[in-house]
């Protein structure tokens, strides 16, 4: 099961965790414990993973070994998650719901200009920008040089999973992986 990446600590959430073995660490994550008890008890067998855990894992070994630095944007539901390695390490890792373009803009440029990244030199790739508000890659263009938008076959391979249009890039990380 995928959830989300902040770590709401209540008296009423249990604690979980993921490791990720490409980036050697361990990511806290929250859930509910009516929700966990109730799908427990449905699927004893069950296992709970941080929605953006896979991104990460799988990203990371598409990560480039130039100087170049990347901004990595997966686009879903209305949110944002923008990550960011150092010597595959991460570096940054944050979501951030998005309504509207200017708030995509918002939070990527921002988290850009905090990375201290350069326009003319780095890249931004963008991962499912379909789910994006509309034009974000017209948008992004006019602020930053390197935008590319990620090829699911050049990331997964012939898998056939990766030939469906529609799939999520988390679900898809999530089977792949091996998880």
């Amino acid at each position: 099961m995928l959830y989300e990446l902040p770590c709401r600590l209540l008296p009423e959430h249990r604690v979980h965790y993921n490791i990720l073995p490409h980036l050697e660490i361990a990511e806290l994550f929250t859930i509910p414990q009516n929700i966990e008890q109730i799908l427990l008890k449905q699927f004893p067998a069950i296992h709970f993973y941080a929605q953006n855990a896979m991104v990460l894992e799988r990203t990371v070994q598409q990560c480039p070994s130039d100087n170049v630095q990347t901004l990595y944007v997966y686009f879903y539901a209305q949110r944002v998650f923008i990550f960011h390695y150092q010597n595959k390490k991460v570096r940054f890792a944050n979501e951030f719901a998005i309504v509207t373009v200017s708030d995509a803009l918002y939070y990527i440029l921002n988290v850009w200009k905090r990375l201290e990244l350069n326009q003319e030199n780095d890249r931004c790739i963008l991962i499912q920008p379909e789910n994006a508000p509309e034009n974000i890659t017209t948008q992004l263009s006019q602020y930053l040089r390197h935008i590319t938008v990620a090829d699911m076959k050049e990331w997964f391979g012939q898998a056939p999973l990766s030939r469906i249009k529609d799939i999520p890039f988390d679900i898809l990380s999530l089977l792949l992986n091996g998880f």
